[in-house]
């Protein structure tokens, strides 16, 4: 059978066992979803009445929270608020006892205007009929005591009783509000032979230099407190399932939002087996807790879930519970719901297992035809693909022969600029195996590796154009530094991601050898390693370019020629010649300063550059020293010989303006000094262009 029979089968084969499997699933899903919505049904049932439980419990812990926390901070604030409320009850006075002062003072007399405030304030009650404003004066004589009207108009300093409590007060107001609180101990008004701990503000009233307070006993304020939250707690509003009881470590109840009749006795006192149980689970702790623990099986309490707490500040012990009764009422509805769930459930179970079934089957048939043809494509082209796919194998077989055969280093690295390849010729190069180069950075093959700005310019036109090619210095593995010509590029994919970077680089130190011994050769003469004629002329020329920028510079050109050097040339030969001129340029060399220039022109002529601020008295002292040091004679070889120079100075800007000119009136300059004998120097004058004019007259006439 062919590979395309094989094929055709292969889908006929594939729909079938699509459909077959798709079938056994639903029947699978089907019988799953039957049994499991049985058992499940059940479970839910259990898992709704443990749910229930769970949100009772925290139900009850929440209310149990929320009053523990109200009837602490109530308790946490007794002082507090006691003297927030005494503050406000003795500003309230001061606020009428200006008020009378105000109206009065113009009418009635000082002692008037006092027995009206005393009056207002005498008989003014608050604290639950605790609290009464009191006066004193700032002497401590009692001016107003309602609890004890026989001390009035006495000193209180003298009075045993009230020496304490009124030197606390007259403490309080010293300061520059003129106002305080004050704590003492001073009778009840309910129990005048026993003290209680007492906490008042007072403040000074000027006029009358008084000083007026009020306040009340901590316990009392605290015991209207306490009450103030039990009255809170029994106005807290519960669920319908819910009782709240506070009761006392004597099993007595202080307070509840609904007494049960299965818990509480007709004089609101637990039973007393149940009360003890109940006192000894608190004490221990408290918690959640079920009554069928603590009583008889067959109790009313019996089933009853409550949760106990004991309120440490006033030792009373909070109770949240939730009868069973209203539990099971709420488990009774959540059933019938879930029976009419668990039927809907079925019914749409089958029709959406149906509906699968059917959609499946569609599928199915669609898919193949689709497969059918989308494989029938894939026949035709598959022919095309091996072809391509050959193509594309050559041409890496062909890369990789270049790859590996190329006679420049090639390094392939990563995104990472991590090192992933290296041809043979990269380690030739390098002097790096192949395995030293993977996975390093090349930036370690460089000798420009600390160069961070020239790093960052090849990053920046990578990113810019792709690529950059450029000249580089790298370090052998050896150590030894040479010359490469780089050529980085960069290979992304069809997103533009960076895939990979291309190094490409040659060694060019030879290269750069040459170009320097051929740069060298262009300038100097190989002969006397003097500069050559065009660089003294380029070094002329840019001096009378800054002076044209007013930089004002002065100069000399000196021109020298060697006398008869051509009998040397004609009798010793060139050898000797070569040498004579060799042994010349070290002796001029020796005498010139390094802002000076010295080149050999041609021949036996020497050009030199004086660049001096005194270009003239230099040039002299110059010529001096040369026509002294080369009439030395010079020993070569067997012979000892004698050569003297004739030197032609001409001076800037006397002499021309530019190199051209100036080399010609040297020239003048030397021919003067050759007409005179030789030996000797002679600097340019424009009458030196007269003679030479007239000479050449006179030849030109003996010639005719």
């Amino acid at each position: 059978m062919s590979l395309h029979n094989q094929a055709k089968s292969l889908i006929r084969y594939q729909s079938i066992g699509i459909f077959c499997i798709v079938l056994f699933i639903v029947g699978g899903i089907f019988s799953y979803f039957l049994f499991k919505g049985n058992n499940d049904y059940t479970q839910r049932l259990k898992l709704l009445s443990n749910k229930i439980q769970l949100e009772d419990k925290k139900q009850i812990k929440l209310e149990v929270k929320h009053a523990r926390n109200y009837i602490s901070f109530k308790s946490s604030q007794a002082k507090k608020q006691l003297m927030e409320q005494a503050e406000e009850a003795v500003e309230n006075a001061y606020s009428i006892t200006s008020a009378i002062y105000l109206q009065q003072k113009d009418l009635v007399s000082e002692a008037q205007v006092k027995a009206l405030i005393i009056a207002a304030l005498r008989n003014v009650r608050f604290f639950n009929g605790r609290g009464y404003y009191y006066i004193i004066r700032s002497d401590s004589r009692v001016e107003m005591n309602p609890l004890l009207p026989y001390l009035e108009g006495s000193l209180s300093l003298t009075t045993p009783t009230l020496t304490d409590s009124v030197r606390s007060i007259l403490e309080s107001v010293k300061n520059p509000q003129q106002a305080g609180f004050s704590q003492y101990s001073w009778y009840r008004p309910s129990d005048l032979n026993t003290k209680s701990s007492k906490i008042s503000y007072s403040k000074v009233f000027e006029p009358f230099n008084w000083i007026i307070g009020a306040g009340d006993y901590i316990s009392g304020f605290e015991n209207d407190l306490r009450s103030a939250a039990l009255q809170r707690f029994e106005d807290l509003k519960v669920n319908d399932k819910t009782n709240i009881t506070i009761l006392n470590t004597d099993g007595y109840v202080i307070s509840h939002s609904k007494p049960s009749s299965a818990m509480l006795s007709d004089n609101y006192q637990l039973n007393k087996p149940l009360m003890d149980s109940i006192l000894k689970f608190a004490k221990d702790g408290g918690g959640f807790i079920n009554f069928s623990q603590l009583s008889q099986p067959d109790s009313d309490a019996s089933g009853l879930l409550a949760y106990v707490e004991t309120i440490v500040p006033f030792n009373w012990i909070v109770m949240a519970d939730i009868l069973p009764g209203k539990v099971n009422s709420v488990i009774s509805a959540q059933k019938r719901q879930l029976e009419k769930q668990s039927q809907n459930n079925l019914v749409m179970l089958i029709f959406i297992l149906g509906f699968t079934l059917l959609l499946t089957v569609l599928m199915v048939y669609v898919y193949t035809g689709w497969f059918k043809r989308l494989f029938a494509n894939y026949e035709a082209n598959i022919d095309l693909q091996n072809y391509e796919i050959s193509q594309h194998i050559k041409q890496l077989k062909l890369a990789a022969r270049v790859f590996e055969s190329s006679a420049d280093a090639i390094i392939v690295t990563d995104k990472q600029r991590t090192i992933v390849a290296a041809n043979p010729a990269a380690s030739q190069i390098t002097g790096f195996a192949n395995g030293e180069l993977i996975g390093r950075h090349p930036k370690f093959l460089s000798a420009d590796a600390k160069d961070e700005s020239f790093h960052q310019v090849i990053q920046s036109q990578l990113e810019k154009l792709g690529y950059w090619q450029g000249e580089s210095l790298n370090q052998h593995k050896s150590g030894q530094l040479y010359s490469i010509w780089l050529s980085i590029s960069v290979s992304k994919d069809s997103q533009n991601n960076i895939l990979n970077y291309i190094s490409m680089f040659a060694d060019i130190s030879e290269r750069k050898r040459t170009e320097k011994r051929l740069n060298y050769l262009a300038d100097y003469d190989p002969l006397t390693k003097l500069a050559k004629h065009h660089m003294i002329a380029k070094r002329v020329n840019k001096l009378v370019a800054n002076d044209a920028a007013d930089e004002q510079n002065v100069f000399a050109l000196m021109l020298i020629n060697l006398d008869r050097f051509k009998n040397i040339n004609d009798s010793l030969g060139h050898s000797v010649g070569d040498q004579v001129l060799q042994h010349v340029a070290r002796r001029l060399s020796v005498n010139i300063r390094a802002s000076d220039l010295l080149c050999h022109v041609n021949g036996d002529d020497f050009i030199i550059l004086i660049n001096h601020h005194k270009a003239l008295s230099a040039a002299l002292r110059l010529a001096g020293r040369f026509l002294r040091d080369l009439s030395e004679p010079l020993k070569i070889g067997n012979h000892n010989l004698v050569v003297t120079p004739s030197i032609g100075v001409a001076t800037y800007p006397e002499n021309g303006h530019n190199f051209e000119l100036l080399r010609k009136n040297a020239d003048v300059a030397l021919q003067h000094a050759k007409a005179l004998g030789r030996n000797n120097c002679q600097f340019f004058t424009f009458d030196m262009h007269q003679r030479a004019a007239d000479k050449l007259t006179i030849e030109s006439g003996l010639r005719a």
